[in-house]
């Protein structure tokens, strides 16, 4: 994969018919495998980790749209039907979508809704925590890139499974990334946010008490907690809870 990304960075625009070359190559390698009994997952991962890869060094909407057809043919199944076995090729399915999402606006109306289904499916908590978090980070990517009512439909599908993998998970690094997804998922839609404030609201307390003396982690709460003070479906229930909580807590730091 890394060599292919050095002749593609080397070649150009022109470089990417050598990359879908050399994928459609893997791929035709993996059916075969399969069809024989043999392990296949290897190469078809790499082949979709090369394809994602690449998604930086696209400079022409026909190079983008060549890409997204085979985002299509090879990425998409395994996002709707994902190998329960195999949930490294999930995960790395999942990262390669996210790799596109400036562009996802090109693959249509027909398209477009079967990889958001993809990306809200990988979020349940029934699959393997690698597989949820590529899924959070293809979130906050979608919510960078893209607008529209197709991104606020996502962004109610998907954002009380954010809330639920922010809840179950204890490093502080991954914390810090999943409230940058929900607070980019706050900047959405207001009705969305408000429809979730209460249950937000009480598990962004918990997670700033216990960590309160990390700075990354306080101000992206703090951020997640004004985005919902603004937001007038919700403002007075918000603070009527959160400033209580924020004095003890607060009062709590001093004395530590």
């Amino acid at each position: 994969a890394a060599d292919l990304l050095n002749q593609v960075s080397a070649a150009g625009d022109p470089g990417i018919a050598l990359i879908l070359k050399k994928v459609g190559e893997f791929i035709r390698r993996v059916e075969e495998r399969r069809r024989q009994g043999q392990s296949w997952w290897q190469a078809y991962e790499a082949s979709i980790f090369s394809l994602g890869l690449v998604s930086g060094q696209l400079e022409s909407k026909e190079a983008s749209v060549q890409c997204l057809k085979f985002i299509e043919s090879a990425v998409v199944p395994v996002l709707l039907n994902p190998h329960a076995k195999l949930p490294f090729v999930h995960a790395r399915a999942v990262w390669c979508v996210s790799q596109y999402a400036d562009k996802m606006q090109m693959l249509g109306q027909g398209l477009l809704p079967s990889v958001f289904q993809g990306i809200h499916k990988a979020l349940d908590r029934n699959y393997n925590m690698a597989v949820r978090w590529c899924a959070s980070r293809a979130l906050t990517f979608v919510c960078v890139s893209m607008e529209g009512p197709e991104v606020e439909t996502l962004v109610a599908k998907c954002l009380p499974a954010a809330c639920q993998l922010l809840a179950e998970e204890a490093k502080e690094e991954t914390i810090a990334l999943s409230l940058e997804t929900i607070h980019l998922c706050c900047g959405v839609s207001d009705k969305v946010t408000a429809s979730v404030a209460p249950q937000l609201t009480e598990l962004l307390l918990r997670v700033w008490a216990k960590h309160n003396t990390n700075p990354h982690v306080t101000e992206a709460v703090n951020d997640i907690i004004a985005n919902l003070a603004t937001n007038p479906s919700c403002a007075a229930g918000v603070m009527s809870k959160c400033t209580p909580a924020m004095v003890g807590i607060i009062k709590q730091g001093c004395v530590n």
